[in-house]
């Protein structure tokens, strides 16, 4: 991706193929999305909007070094895959990356707090879900935490 230097979509449309190949094999998928990038547009300038998509994948990328695929999948909305039995690096990225935001939020950077919303879904053995209902399961956790962090 051009405005991130993460990942683009085609990555994480190839990643989710080749799980779809791999029944059964565990992932954890966490989806994010930003929140107020539509202050930051409108109220600062699409330059700070870019530059909170920037922050955005910064700190999503430092948070997952395990991960096996980080991207920006569209607009403000990101994904990492972590595969194998690796849900306990996913549940760290999650800590985190939200110590970064914490962190810099503490700094002042932003006229606004800097805010990122997310979701995770894991299939497991025990549990086996296809990338799809993952990412579905996702992305519906992933507005339950945005709505709360709204409140």
């Amino acid at each position: 991706d051009c405005m991130t230097g993460l990942s683009n979509r085609q990555v994480f449309e190839n990643a989710l193929d080749d799980l779809k190949k791999n029944p059964g094999e565990p992932f954890t998928l966490i989806f994010y999305d930003l929140n107020h990038l539509k202050l930051a547009n409108d109220k600062y300038g699409h330059d700070m909007g870019d530059l909170h998509l920037q922050k955005a994948a910064e700190f999503i990328s430092a948070s997952c070094p395990g991960a096996s695929a980080c991207c920006r999948i569209g607009g403000d909305e990101f994904v990492t895959i972590f595969r194998g039995r690796s849900s306990r690096l996913a549940s760290a990225s999650i800590q985190k990356l939200d110590s970064l935001i914490l962190q810099f939020n503490r700094s002042g950077t932003f006229p606004f707090s800097f805010s990122v919303a997310y979701g995770t879904a894991k299939s497991t053995y025990d549990v086996p879900l296809s990338p799809d209902e993952a990412l579905k399961a996702a992305d519906h956790e992933m507005y339950l935490n945005k709505q709360m962090k709204e409140q």
